[in-house]
């Protein structure tokens, strides 16, 4: 909402100085509320955002048919938020539409990943509809994916959060029972020389290996049903969910979900044990279990096959599932029953789609839709489409909202790489141009080929809305307390500022909309030919320039040491205030 750009027919852009602030968002008790940027003195953006709504629901009123179907796309950007990275220079290759350092007002440009990428379909998006800020949950709260979609769902966190767990677990195939308590879980790394006998050792990684799509289901399988000594009447489950993550749902008398977890939170931490967070016979029970279940996991590990194997090539090995996030099944008013919308998602990512099986939502897979930096988003902007105009081959219901998650911005973030993160949000940009395209075929009344489909009144209208969760900034590698940005409008709107034909075209590429492509000189893959100076790079999916978590710039040409960017201290680009940062992933 900073960095305005002229078009024909619109207004001239607006220095920075004189600009007036966009409306900041505040999702507090699951309702969205405009909290102005000074109280004394309102921005003029609010009132006319307003006044914009009005205006827009008249006109909409004025000029749709009657019968015609109102459908909305909800499109959400995980981490999309950041700071000013300031290694401008560093990313200077990554993006076509980076300028002056310096705007016609005099201001320095914000030199985040999304300032940064080349983005005509968001920046159309923005100017037709309202952009502005969003607190996803309350101001100053760095907040995690589930409480921040909870609350811009319209639920309350204070109220209706029961732990991750639960959401991971369903999403990954899981069933819950009442009673039952579940965890979401990584596959992590020990300390070298840890025996199952050493009771905390060392966690050295957290994230054993992202690239685990061909393992994690093999070592799940092992772990499934894994017996439980001493506690016969209690059972174990386990189901890969994606990268090096897995839900784990334990079964039998006498559970409950007040219990903390085994995971340090920060690599190089001792690992945790289990223990009750109440005083109550059944926590105290829930903790004795999960601990034994903790530790029957790291005999199963330390013997597989593939461990040894790992082992024996000097790969990192996963010798523990770090548990976490225990929660029990939400029980709630489903989402299509509070808002009257029959509602759809598509969400690769098992803890989001988790979510919307306890929300009511129906959840559909896209073919190459994988929730990493793999993932084919034509796919899934394919499969809202579809979803939307009904002609969706696994079912044949027709929804009237579709949400849609991306997942690997905020890998990005994690991994502190700001070239690989300006290129994702390129990707989803393009994902965003042809489900516009989708979707403005089918408000025309035409399919591919420009043949009808509808009559004139049965035509539906569309709304995008894309947004984020949270902020995961580069320069942090972890959730911050920055807002998001947001933007909404008509499809109609967005269309005409983008252009009819840039939409029409970006619908029929047949080829796949990829975040890691050869074409684009990123390294998404094990490392070989990264140069970045770190020996362990291929469990950090480093690039030929990526930036530490302490904010340093690490670039190709001077062999691993601080870029010229660098000022040193803690935090490097971070704004000098103090930040509340969620911990752990």
């Amino acid at each position: 909402g900073e960095e305005r750009h002229s078009r024909a027919g619109r207004p001239s852009p607006i220095p920075l100085a004189t600009a007036p602030r966009p409306p900041r968002l505040s999702c507090v008790g699951g309702a969205v509320a405009m909290v102005p940027p000074a109280a004394a003195d309102p921005s003029p953006l609010v009132a006319a955002a307003a006044a914009a709504t009005e205006v827009g629901a008249a006109a909409c009123a004025a000029k749709a048919p009657k019968a015609a179907p109102v459908k909305v796309v909800w499109v959400m950007v995980d981490g999309l938020g950041d700071v000013d990275v300031r290694a401008v220079d560093a990313l200077a290759g990554a993006s076509p539409r980076r300028g002056e350092e310096y705007d016609s007002g005099g201001c320095r440009r914000a030199a985040t990943p999304l300032a940064l990428a080349r983005t005509p379909a968001l920046d159309a998006l923005a100017c037709a509809g309202l952009n502005g800020l969003v607190d996803p949950v309350e101001p100053g709260l760095a907040c995690g994916s589930d409480t921040a979609h909870l609350s811009m769902l319209s639920y309350a966190p204070s109220t209706y959060y029961v732990g991750r767990g639960a959401f991971e677990s369903l999403g990954a195939g899981l069933d819950m029972a009442p009673g039952e308590i579940a965890f979401k879980c990584n596959f992590a790394t020990l300390e070298t020389g840890a025996s199952v006998e050493d009771e905390c050792p060392v966690v050295v990684r957290r994230r054993a290996d992202r690239n685990f799509e061909a393992l994690g289901p093999t070592l799940c399988a092992a772990l499934d049903g894994t017996p439980l000594p001493g506690w016969p009447e209690h059972s174990v489950s386990v189901r890969y969910a994606t990268e090096h993550r897995c839900g784990v749902v334990v079964h039998g008398p006498g559970l409950s979900g007040n219990v903390s977890g085994t995971d340090p939170l920060k690599d190089g931490r001792r690992l945790m044990r289990c223990e009750p967070t109440d005083d109550t016979t059944e926590a105290c029970t829930s903790a004795k279990v999960v601990q034994v279940v903790s530790d029957a996991f790291r005999r199963v590990l330390s013997s597989h096959p593939i461990n040894a194997e790992r082992r024996a090539l000097g790969m990192t090995t996963a010798d523990v599932v770090l548990l976490r996030g225990c929660g029990v099944r939400l029980d709630t008013e489903p989402f299509p029953e509070r808002h009257g919308l029959r509602a759809a998602m598509v969400a690769p990512t098992k803890v989001i789609a988790g979510m919307g099986i306890q929300l009511g939502f129906d959840i559909l897979s896209a073919d190459g839709a994988t929730g990493d930096y793999h993932t084919d988003l034509g796919a899934k902007a394919a499969r809202v489409a579809s979803a939307l105009r009904g002609s969706d081959p696994e079912t044949t219901r027709t929804y009237d909202m579709c949400f849609a998650h991306v997942k690997a911005i905020d890998d990005a973030g994690h991994d502190g790489n700001a070239p690989l993160k300006v290129n994702a949000i390129e990707a989803v940009d393009a994902m965003l141009a042809r489900l516009m395209g989708l979707l403005w075929r089918e408000e025309r009344g035409v399919d591919g080929a420009g043949a009808p489909l509808q009559a004139r009144g049965t035509r539906p209208k569309h709304i995008i809305c894309v947004t984020a969760d949270h902020s995961t900034p580069v320069a942090f590698g972890d959730h911050s307390l920055e807002p998001v940005p947001f933007a909404v409008a008509r499809l109609v709107d967005a269309v005409e500022a983008l252009g009819e034909q840039a939409c029409l075209e970006a619908s029929t590429d047949p080829s796949p909309i990829r975040i890691c492509d050869p074409s684009n000189g990123l390294n998404c893959g094990t490392g070989d030919g990264c140069t970045c100076g770190d020996n362990e790079c291929h469990n950090k999916l480093t690039c030929k320039r990526r930036f530490l978590l302490s904010g340093a710039l690490m670039d190709a040409d001077t062999n691993g040491a601080p870029g010229p960017d660098f000022k040193g201290g803690a935090g490097g680009g971070a704004p000098p205030r103090a930040r509340r940062r969620r911990r752990g992933r």
